[in-house]
């Protein structure tokens, strides 16, 4: 499912969208096995499955909320997508006129 959010919201910027939350799921599944050891050797092991419940629990409504408020972040942060693709069409324009 967030890929397909991530299609949707950065439809000119998908792969890149795509690529940074494959890089960051990539380094949450190789850094937190790392953390295992101390938080189980300080918390035990009711407690330390209890604080990996309780924070996915704390991040089981950011769908929801991406759902909720996206087009309104969208709307908000649109300037800086479009910034960026006016400095590029410009720098591509002023390409094309010295070829010529």
């Amino acid at each position: 499912m967030p890929i397909l959010y991530l299609i949707d919201a950065y439809t000119l910027h998908a792969a890149s969208a795509i690529a940074g939350v494959v890089i960051l799921r990539s380094l949450f599944g190789s850094f937190v096995p790392l953390a295992a050891f101390p938080l189980y050797r300080n918390l035990g092991l009711g407690w330390g499955n209890s604080l990996l419940g309780f924070i996915a629990l704390a991040l089981a409504p950011t769908p929801i909320l991406f759902v909720r408020y996206g087009e309104r972040l969208r709307a908000k942060y649109s300037g800086v997508a479009t910034k960026w693709e006016s400095t590029n069409s410009a720098a591509d324009s002023r390409e094309d006129a010295s070829k010529e």
